[in-house]
């Protein structure tokens, strides 16, 4: 079924690209919003001088020799994206802009919906940007970035028929004895591994429940960690902490104070170093953790 988001007026208009080429002309274009968040512009292949363009009324001048025949072509772009999204919409499927530039470009609808892997990825990162934090979001494109590595890697285009018991154990390898890491050393740690298969199990699913591609079977898909040693500080550790005197070092003695808050709430770093007295409220604590988004409530100790 459609998202929420498809009740929202799309609109359709002309407008000009920014850059020029050579000879001084930029492209003419209809750029589709699908929201205020999500665009794509779509050339049609004409070029005119930047000062031809009239941005009031969103069309070439008059007084351009070949403006009636240009602006005809632009309704005629302008009525063809309309139709394109009208149609989507009938047949229940999500016209994100991805999607329509490339039924727009000439793919049938079925080729744009199933064979586009990374245009759905782009449109599932969108989709989660509002539910999940900034870092989940950093992975999500870490995991984009991997899997553009693996296709080189693989010499094969990925489409969503790709994603097979066979790609599990060669994008896993990949990751563990191939990919090389920004400085320089080959392969990611298992636990990291874990982590991309188990966003690409998201992906996947949430491509499913768009109707991007048929059933795939991720049962063999499985997540592997490695079990980590957890260090602890016990009751009297954080006694003897508290009780050291760092009042000559104004540093140290807010690190300290903030390890102990820590300590106490549970909270993760990123949450508990921006605490304020705003959060405080009834003798505990309440806030939106910055990791899963959700809302908590801690009593002060």
């Amino acid at each position: 079924m459609l998202d929420k988001c498809t009740t929202n007026v799309s609109k359709v208009y002309p407008s000009i690209k920014k850059r020029t080429n050579k000879d001084g002309k930029t492209q003419i274009c209809l750029t589709y919003s699908y929201d205020r968040r999500r665009r794509c512009e779509l050339g049609l292949g004409i070029y005119i001088e930047p000062a031809a363009w009239n941005s009031n009324r969103l069309e070439v001048r008059r007084s351009h020799q070949q403006s009636d025949e240009f602006n005809e072509f632009l309704q005629e772009g302008k009525q063809k994206i309309e139709k394109i999204v009208r149609e989507l919409k009938r047949e229940e499927e999500d016209p994100i802009p991805a999607l329509v530039k490339s039924v727009f470009l000439g793919h049938s609808t079925a080729q744009a919906i199933k064979l586009d892997v990374f245009a759905a990825l782009n449109d599932f990162v969108e989709k989660r940007s509002f539910q999940v934090s900034i870092n989940s979001i950093k992975d999500y494109k870490s995991l984009k970035k991997h899997l553009r590595g693996y296709e080189v890697y693989s010499k094969r285009p990925l489409t969503f028929k790709s994603f097979d018991f066979r790609f599990y154990e060669d994008f896993t390898y990949y990751l563990e004895h191939v990919m090389r890491k920004p400085n320089g050393e080959i392969g990611l740690a298992k636990n990291s591994v874990g982590k991309q298969i188990k966003n690409i199990k998201l992906f996947l699913k949430h491509c499913m429940k768009y109707k991007h591609c048929g059933f795939i079977n991720l049962d063999d898909f499985k997540v592997k960690y490695v079990q980590k040693t957890h260090v602890y500080l016990n009751e009297t550790d954080l006694e003897k902490i508290e009780q050291l005197d760092l009042t000559k070092d104004s540093r140290l003695d807010k690190i300290r104070d903030l390890l102990l808050v820590g300590c106490e709430t549970g909270l993760r770093f990123s949450d508990f170093h921006k605490l304020s007295p705003e959060v405080i409220k009834d003798k505990r604590l309440e806030l939106v953790t910055r990791k899963t988004m959700k809302r908590v409530f801690i009593p002060i100790s």
